[in-house]
């Protein structure tokens, strides 16, 4: 992967999303770690600008029958720390509904790179995420019920369905929250 973006530098554009996309029934073999690979990855492409998708035969995915392959999951393995780590999905090769599969893979990536996003540095507090143009509180929620954006959990965004608040080339929006600590707090 790295050695092919090296050779081909013109591939990666910088204002693009970079799509991996592994199909295996059989666990990753490599020696290098996850880490080290995500890093190098980093130099060549914004990893926020990074998407992996796994079609695997691997049995945390209900897939039973590995064709002669050794059984392995997915998840603890270096496929699902890559595709973790790149806010990705994992797909079972063996559904029988592998067509609805690849839909999703679809829906999910066109999504991705077809509506605006804003990447946060930290998780928000739900209740308390809201957008600002202008100064005027964008609201959020589904385009059918007049929202212009939602919280993309997966990559941790502001997703924007609809653009129409700013009519502007050049517009700029306020993101405030409180950030999610993960701590429950009793009264």
């Amino acid at each position: 992967l790295l050695g092919a973006f090296r050779r081909y530098p013109d591939f990666v554009r910088s204002n693009s999303v970079l799509a991996v996309i592994f199909v295996t029934d059989a666990q990753e073999q490599g020696e290098e770690a996850v880490t080290d690979v995500l890093a190098s990855l980093g130099q060549i492409k914004q990893l926020r600008d990074v998407v992996s998708y796994g079609i695997f035969n691997a049995t945390d995915l209900n897939c039973d029958n590995n064709g002669g392959e050794e059984e392995w999951r997915v998840f603890g393995s270096r496929y699902g720390e890559f595709i973790q780590s790149t806010s990705g999905k994992a797909y079972p090769l063996c559904a029988p509904d592998f067509g609805m599969q690849l839909s999703d893979l679809g829906k999910d990536l066109v999504s991705r790179v077809s509506s605006p996003k804003l990447f946060l540095d930290a998780r928000p507090l739900l209740s308390t995420l809201k957008v600002f143009h202008g100064g005027v509180e964008v609201p959020g929620g589904p385009r059918s019920s007049g929202g212009y954006w939602y919280y993309n959990v997966q990559m941790n965004a502001i997703v924007f369905h609809d653009l129409s608040f700013a009519p502007g080339d050049d517009e700029e929006v306020q993101v405030v929250f409180d950030e999610d600590t993960g701590v429950a707090q009793s009264i």
